[in-house]
């Protein structure tokens, strides 16, 4: 009896046991991690015209981006900056290279430009778009003043960051747009052409020194670059003002060989808002991490340094890129500063 009493006691044990762990809720099935954000296959990167050295660097961005994320993005050149960016602004590309002043009359809807679309966020800087005002070594022609009379490739119907400097440089000689012959401003390969032609006296280029057509140019037919005299400097900058001062190195073509004043303003790539931010995230991490590409693709673009792409961005970073930036310490407050500004410019948070 006592041995069945035990055997009924662990028989007991067993089935309280069994009830127990029929009570207890099923394990909750592992959670699944979230799917990636869905990347776009293809991507445009609008530019200048081919030549120039902003297309340059948006070209190489743009291979830089492909070879890593392998999105498959691909650079269009335009026209100019302003065409540049309208494509962009439109919706047409997903990133641009352009002049500041173009970029952020498109992101704030200025006058003659597209409606604001907040599409537009920053990428990455450290282009100089100088203003380049060339003419022959052989003319006799040495500062602004002696264009009065001469055929100037100057106008660039719709683009104030281009007309603007030879506006206002003209006004602060004394001269107006009737003192000379205005032709318009073709692109860097037309208006070299045309200089060494003899077809037109002086031209005026935005692009980062040297500028390659010019170099091209230089070697058959020396060409001078026309300063922005220390007197006339402020006088023009005040009616200008997202402009500044760039000193173009003296030797960097074979007529001028002493350091030049020009004008000169940023022109950034930048990127739609609307692009994923781990996209845009993985996008510059590739471009910071494969600076060396970056500096092999032009002679300007060697002296980069990694700090330099986030510098005085001229609308908000997108959130992807600042996020990149702020993690590796390329961020200087300043440079926060100016993006909260900008954020609140446009009543945005991010």
């Amino acid at each position: 009896m006592r041995r069945l009493s035990v055997w009924a006691s662990i028989l007991s044990a067993a089935v309280l046991l069994l009830l127990l762990a029929c009570a207890q809720p099923a394990p909750s099935p592992t959670a699944k991690p979230a799917a990636p954000t869905a990347w776009p296959k293809a991507i445009r990167l609008t530019t200048p015209a081919i030549g120039t050295s902003l297309a340059v660097y948006g070209a190489t961005v743009a291979g830089i981006i492909e070879k890593v994320t392998k999105v498959v993005v691909t650079p269009q050149p335009t026209t100019g900056g302003l065409e540049a960016a309208q494509l962009f602004a439109s919706g047409q590309a997903e990133m641009t290279a352009a002049n500041a002043y173009d970029i952020q009359s498109n992101y704030i809807g200025r006058e003659n430009y597209n409606k604001a679309t907040d599409r537009a966020r920053f990428f990455a800087g450290a282009y100089k778009s100088v203003m380049h005002i060339v003419v022959r070594a052989d003319s006799k022609i040495n500062t602004i003043a002696d264009l009065k009379g001469k055929r100037c490739m100057f106008l660039r119907p719709g683009s104030p960051a281009h007309n603007d400097p030879y506006i206002y440089g003209l006004k602060a000689y004394g001269l107006t747009e009737k003192d000379i012959v205005l032709m318009p401003a073709l692109g860097p390969r037309e208006a070299t052409q045309a200089l060494k032609e003899g077809t037109a006296d002086a031209t005026m280029q935005l692009s980062a020194p040297p500028s390659p057509e010019f170099m091209e140019l230089d070697r058959t037919v020396p060409v001078r670059l026309l300063p922005i005299e220390t007197g006339k400097q402020a006088e023009i900058l005040k009616d200008i003002p997202y402009m500044y001062i760039f000193n173009i190195k003296g030797g960097t073509y074979t007529g001028t060989p002493g350091d030049t004043p020009a004008l000169a303003l940023d022109a950034p790539i930048c990127i739609a808002r609307q692009l994923p931010d781990d996209f845009a995230y993985a996008a510059i991490k590739a471009v910071i991490e494969n600076f060396a590409d970056l500096q092999g693709g032009h002679a300007m673009f060697k002296n980069w340094q990694p700090k330099d792409l986030p510098e005085n961005p001229a609308i908000p970073f997108h959130p992807g890129v600042f996020k990149y930036y702020k993690e590796k310490g390329l961020l200087t407050p300043e440079t926060e500063k100016k993006h909260n500004e900008l954020l609140k410019w446009m009543n945005q948070s991010s």
